[in-house]
């Protein structure tokens, strides 16, 4: 097979994977969440669990030297047809084109080799001959535009099914962080056993009881007149030792963010305006405030930014527990929202 660089994306290796087509030699660089699933799908793909103990090495970029992976690489397998050595934080060993000549030369037919670091410079890659078969990933951060259709892909080529409305609510809950949205995924399937989809009555029942809440949730929950459930929430941040200046800034955030995405509703300010300005893309400010702009204002949001930024002050001073203040402020700002106060 002849070498190929720069497959598309993640799915390749899991396309590949399916046809039974490995390389010899595999190097991955860029977003972290997919060179770990890669690293992780392969290893699984090329090893059992009887031949790993003999023929799976996992070394450590920061730890070996290229002579170490020249030894494992070229020792045989044992009780085994193919050994599998597996070189993560691979940058950290700053491989220029002779070291990969190096490493051609020493790679045993029987064994695969991952190397995964957060950079690669593919000009060193040149002392690679065309008779080694390898693979080349550049992994892209997938965007938040992008990120509802690459999860849907991720999630198809796991045998799962998820319908937008459950992925707008992971996203609302979770943020665009890969990984971190695959756990909660991955926590989902673990619990729902061998049902193939996942639906958004499974998601907030399952994140909802085990995720850790946070300031945002405060501020989202509040913003929609809930204050018998905010007070659970903060009674459970406080219980959790959430610190309050953490949380107070969380709640600002929120609070100011809602108020830019209401001067982009009332045309103040342009779509791009409000990217610089907060760093999120259109569709996560339509997913996170959603039908909560009927309820809120500017003049509202200003308010509450002066309720918050009072009890910051407030919190420096002694003699009132920093429970009953956040719950005061609570019900200030849910009469916000019930428009009782002008």
């Amino acid at each position: 097979m002849a070498k190929k660089e720069n497959p598309e994306s993640l799915f390749d290796i899991f396309r590949e994977i399916e046809l039974s087509e490995f390389a010899q030699l595999y190097l991955f660089a860029g977003e972290q969440f997919q060179r770990d699933t890669a690293r992780e799908a392969l290893v699984d793909a090329l090893t059992d669990e009887a031949s790993r103990a003999f023929n799976l090495d996992m070394l450590d970029g920061e730890e070996v030297t290229l002579d170490e992976i020249i030894n494992c690489i070229s020792t045989l397998p044992m009780m085994g047809t193919r050994r599998v050595v597996v070189v993560t934080h691979s940058d950290r060993l700053q491989l220029k084109a002779k070291s990969f000549t190096r490493i051609a030369g020493s790679l045993a037919r029987t064994t695969v080799l991952i190397l995964s670091g957060e950079k690669l410079d593919k000009r060193n890659l040149k002392g690679i001959p065309s008779s080694i078969n390898l693979r080349c990933f550049m992994f892209s951060i997938v965007y938040e535009n992008n990120l509802r259709a690459w999860l849907r892909t991720y999630l198809k080529f796991r045998g799962l099914r998820i319908d937008n409305d459950t992925l707008d609510y992971i996203f609302e809950c979770e943020g665009n962080n890969l990984a971190t949205i695959a756990a909660e995924i991955d926590k989902i399937v673990t619990i729902l056993g061998d049902r193939t989809k996942i639906t958004i009555d499974d998601t907030r029942k399952i994140i909802g009881q085990f995720r850790e809440f946070r300031g945002t949730d405060l501020a989202d929950t509040i913003t929609s007149g809930k204050c018998e459930k905010a007070l659970k929430i903060l009674h459970s941040l406080i219980e959790n030792q959430k610190k309050p200046t953490s949380l107070l800034f969380d709640m600002m955030n929120y609070f100011t963010m809602l108020g830019m995405y209401i001067d982009f509703l009332n045309e103040r300010i342009s779509e791009a305006e409000l990217f610089r300005l907060t760093g999120r893309k259109l569709f996560w400010h339509k997913m996170r405030f959603g039908e909560k702009v009927s309820l809120w204002n500017n003049g509202r949001t200003r308010k509450a930014l002066v309720l918050l930024t009072n009890l910051d002050s407030k919190l420096k001073k002694t003699g009132t527990t920093e429970r009953h203040l956040f719950e005061m402020l609570l019900i200030d700002l849910t009469k916000l929202t019930q428009n009782r106060i002008p």
